[in-house]
């Protein structure tokens, strides 16, 4: 029975076994803390704090990394170890528009906590890293045994900016316009979150890929 669950179980670790999520997610992750990092550091007044500038990077960004990660796929994984393709689920973009959403409600809940006896900002971060690192085991680690310790950092990452001084975990969105409503402490934790779990996300999906280019030489597919 194991084995038939293994077999099952092939095409969903096959998706990443280049490190294209990791890579694809990193780069996401990093291209919105640069965003982030812009828009604390214009005038309130600026286009960099429109919410209609947030979609439209949003939406470019995103589609030039999922056309990125197609090109990867057809030019190299699918060359060397084969093509596979998936089911496209019917509720995918409702279910996404409804976990953006409710993201959102979320963290405006949060952040608009500003005294320092409710501060949610170490809770927040853990509970994260937490479900990142849950996240990742779950559809990543399971490839290669190595992942295990990229699940494990990823936990420590959080643990470590949820114990940033205030100062410190501040810094990023201190001259931010939303400092001036929201919990600026908390706003500053999640950019250092979104910055380090995209870098330890790419520099895992490069040695992913590198690890596959390594193990695929000389493969060629059927």
């Amino acid at each position: 029975m194991e084995d038939v669950q293994a077999i099952l179980e092939r095409p969903t670790l096959y998706e990443n076994v280049d490190g294209s999520s990791e890579l694809m997610l990193g780069s996401m992750m990093i291209g919105f803390t640069v965003y982030e990092w812009v828009g604390s550091h214009a005038r309130q007044d600026s286009i960099w704090n429109n919410v209609f500038t947030l979609l439209i990077f949003a939406t470019l960004l995103v589609t030039a990394i999922l056309y990125a990660r197609k090109a990867m796929k057809s030019l190299i994984t699918y060359r060397r170890t084969g093509f596979i393709s998936y089911r496209k689920p019917s509720l995918w973009w409702p279910g996404l528009i409804g976990l953006l959403a409710a993201s959102t409600a979320c963290g405006l809940a949060l952040l608009t906590s500003r005294r320092v006896e409710n501060d949610p900002t170490a809770l927040v971060t853990i509970v994260l890293g937490l479900f990142m690192a849950a996240a990742y085991a779950y559809r990543v680690a399971r490839v290669a045994r190595w992942k295990w310790i990229v699940a494990a950092v990823l936990v420590i990452n959080a643990f470590v900016i949820a114990m940033f001084p205030v100062q410190l975990a501040s810094a990023p969105m201190s001259q931010s316009g939303l400092a001036i409503a929201l919990n600026v402490r908390l706003l500053g934790s999640l950019f250092w979150f979104n910055a380090f779990t995209g870098v330890i996300l790419l520099i895992s999906g490069v040695v992913s890929l590198a690890l596959y280019l390594h193990d695929s030489r000389g493969v060629k597919s059927e």
